[in-house]
């Protein structure tokens, strides 16, 4: 196997827009980004992973909003990172996938300036159920009356022992653990799942059949790690369920970068876990326990 080194590839990259716009992974290659780590493609270029070449990003892929992924079936991205792009979306759009992400939107509606963030780890409903390694995250200025349908994107790589049709994708309602199912039909085919419509857009993921969705009930059994306020401007307190134990709490930027992180053997504590957020500029934020559950906070 061949490994290209991140700066040779950012150089490929450069060299490609004198070229044939195409950037190619071919066969045989291995790239890797390492955690904690950009490689961004800013070049008017199709960026193109044949098959048989492996990828894996632990780290941040950033597409410009003229660069575009395109994946052979069987050789998606994978690794513990993300794949993102910002675009200007004026509507009608019609299945637009911005970056080649996967996730195609349909709405008359202009969302104005979207981010579209990709990654590939599973998540774990409140119920125990396993999704497929495949999320997205979408965020647009405008977000509400949107009447919008999705096409999911997958590739049966990721489906994480689930059955292909028996697929349904959910929005997540609280964290990355309580979701709510989407009218979905499968077209295998085209390795896609037609889902819709929705008022607004969020973080999405697929799984098998319908997951139950109950966060009254969770929270009131304190089964659900929350946070108390969402919305602050100096601190926010991490409420953890009687039993459960972390031991890394990291404080994540809307474009993949790690701002914060806190370690030690945290657990369920009257009042919560104090987390300061005093330094951080105001904007959105996603606060990540242990590397998988994620919940959603706003600093003013």
């Amino acid at each position: 196997m061949r490994s290209i080194p991140t700066g040779l590839f950012l150089l490929l990259a450069f060299l490609a827009r004198n070229a044939s716009a195409q950037m190619v992974t071919t066969a045989g290659t291995t790239l890797a980004i390492d955690a904690g780590t950009s490689l961004r493609v800013e070049t008017p270029l199709t960026w193109s992973i044949a098959d048989g070449a492996t990828v894996v990003n632990n780290g941040t892929i950033v597409l410009g909003p003229e660069a575009d992924l395109q994946e052979a079936l069987g050789a998606p991205i994978t690794g513990g990172g993300t794949e993102r792009t910002t675009r200007t979306l004026a509507g009608p759009l019609n299945a637009e996938a911005p970056g080649g992400l996967g996730l195609a939107i349909t709405t008359d509606a202009a969302l104005g300036t979207t981010t579209v963030v990709r990654g590939h780890l599973s998540h774990t409903d409140t119920s125990d159920a396993v999704s497929i390694a495949r999320w997205y995250r979408v965020l647009p200025a405008n977000n509400s009356g949107l009447n919008a349908m999705l096409g999911f994107g997958y590739d049966a790589t990721e489906l994480n022992g689930i059955t292909e049709l028996g697929q349904v994708v959910h929005i997540a309602t609280s964290g990355d653990t309580v979701w709510s199912p989407l009218s979905s039909s499968v077209l295998p085919v085209a390795s896609t799942v037609n889902a819709g419509p929705v008022d607004s857009l969020g973080h999405f993921t697929t799984f098998e059949g319908e997951v139950p969705m109950d966060i009254g009930a969770a929270h009131a059994a304190g089964a659900l790690p929350y946070l108390v306020p969402t919305v602050a401007t100096d601190r926010v307190f991490l409420h953890l369920p009687e039993g459960m134990r972390i031991s890394r709490i990291e404080v994540i930027a809307m474009d993949g970068r790690m701002l914060q992180r806190i370690t030690g053997d945290l657990h369920a504590q009257a009042g919560g876990t104090p987390i300061d957020i005093d330094r951080l500029p105001p904007g959105r934020y996603v606060l990540r326990l242990d590397g998988r559950t994620t919940l959603d906070l706003i600093k003013r």
